[in-house]
């Protein structure tokens, strides 16, 4: 190899390292029975017939040794929840898994990491030597998903997160135009969460589920996961501001998904009048809110299970209406916001999208209006910026 080159180290380091990369923890179970493991940056995935992956240890690591001589790894794809594991996996001599849960890889043994976002089980194949690394191939045994989060990412010497501003189904035609236009929202509403230190969600209707298209910010002194890809039936009283500007036919199909009771859909209709005459939507907590939050959490990106959406109907059924678009509220009464939600129109004057602000803490009245107004402020901002325009004025009250 030529070392005779017009840079230094420092150089290369700098100009490598605008380059991302994921984190993954390769882990083993040691000769004695222990488990062990490193934190890499270089991991990759080599051939597909047969199924072989790579990482490239440093040759000064002390842990490879050990995984070298068990002859099996596993490969575990970290989050950004995990940075710490990450720091404690390359820290030389410190306990590895003080701390970390895990179980072992069924064909090796080796510990696959709980929430990890995935695992790939592994013998060793070929050892090769490259520079001051090695080139470490793996034959795929066994491999799964285990997570829902956003990875944890190495750039420019730091550690941070992918911020996903579309879905792995991008490409499906049918979202492409609100992928533009959630595009077309970020700068807007970038700068709204940056100021109110809450996560803002573009959600989409598609047929009878609520999909979360993009998310943006979070509080920072609540981190939470990534909710984009996350789908849910859309039941009422939820999402009513995503069908309250439509056609009779959707509205009943709407209504339909709530319990066949003509009482309850009489409150239900008043309340998509109430979304309409406001022009905006309101949602306060509750144990059943909750409830729901965290069914939809279990969600995979394809969708509910019927079971899933089974339990999802039961809970949505619980939520009382006082707790969506609640009617009126007291001055200077303290209320214990979950969402505020505006819609965002496209040129055909319907609703393309609306965008949801979650993180709140207890507010009165006249705050929640603040927030109200700057909501619909940056809502207009982007309908402006999409071309759309409002079906017909609307009052805020």
């Amino acid at each position: 190899m030529n070392t005779d080159v017009p840079f230094d180290s420092a150089t290369y380091r700098q100009v490598l390292g605008h380059f991302p990369t994921g984190v993954a923890a390769i882990t083993a179970i040691t000769t004695d029975g222990t488990p062990t493991g490193m934190a890499v940056g270089s991991f990759t995935s080599v051939s597909l017939d047969p199924p072989l992956v790579a990482f490239l240890p440093d040759k000064s690591s002390t842990t490879f040794p050990l995984i070298r001589e068990s002859g099996r790894f596993c490969v575990n794809f970290l989050t950004h929840e995990q940075e710490w594991m990450c720091r404690t996996f390359a820290t030389k001599g410190a306990d590895k898994f003080a701390g970390v849960t895990w179980r072992p890889a069924s064909t090796t043994g080796s510990p696959v990491i709980d929430d990890a976002l995935g695992w790939i089980d592994c013998e060793i194949g070929d050892i090769h030597d490259a520079g001051d690394h090695y080139i470490v191939i793996g034959e795929v045994k066994d491999l799964g998903v285990s997570g829902r989060s956003m990875p944890l990412v190495f750039f420019q010497g730091g550690f941070g997160h992918f911020s996903s501003l579309t879905l792995s189904s991008a490409f499906d035609t049918q979202l492409l135009r609100e992928l533009k236009f959630a595009e077309v929202a970020r700068p807007y509403v970038e700068g709204l969460v940056e100021d109110l230190d809450v996560e803002c969600l573009a959600m989409v209707r598609q047929g009878e589920e609520m999909l979360t298209l993009a998310s943006w910010g979070g509080s920072r002194e609540r981190q939470v996961p990534s909710r984009v890809g996350q789908r849910q039936p859309l039941l009422p009283p939820m999402g009513a501001l995503l069908v309250a500007w439509n056609g009779r036919e959707t509205i009943d199909s709407w209504l339909d998904l709530a319990r066949d009771d003509e009482e309850e859909k009489a409150v239900l209709r008043s309340i998509l009048d109430r979304v309409r005459d406001r022009g905006w939507s309101l949602g306060l907590d509750s144990p059943a809110q909750r409830s729901f939050a965290e069914a939809v959490a279990r969600v995979a990106p394809e969708g509910p299970t019927p079971d899933q959406r089974r339990e999802m109907v039961r809970i949505a059924q619980t939520i009382m209406t006082i707790d969506s678009e609640p009617e009126r509220l007291r001055p200077g009464h303290l209320n214990n916001v979950r969402s505020i939600s505006a819609p965002v129109f496209g040129p055909n004057g319907g609703v393309e999208m609306m965008l949801t602000l979650f993180g709140f803490r207890d507010m009165t009245t006249e705050e929640i209006h603040q927030q109200r107004d700057r909501l619909l402020a940056t809502a207009d901002q982007v309908i402006a910026a999409i071309g759309g325009r409002r079906p017909a004025p609307v009052a805020v009250r």
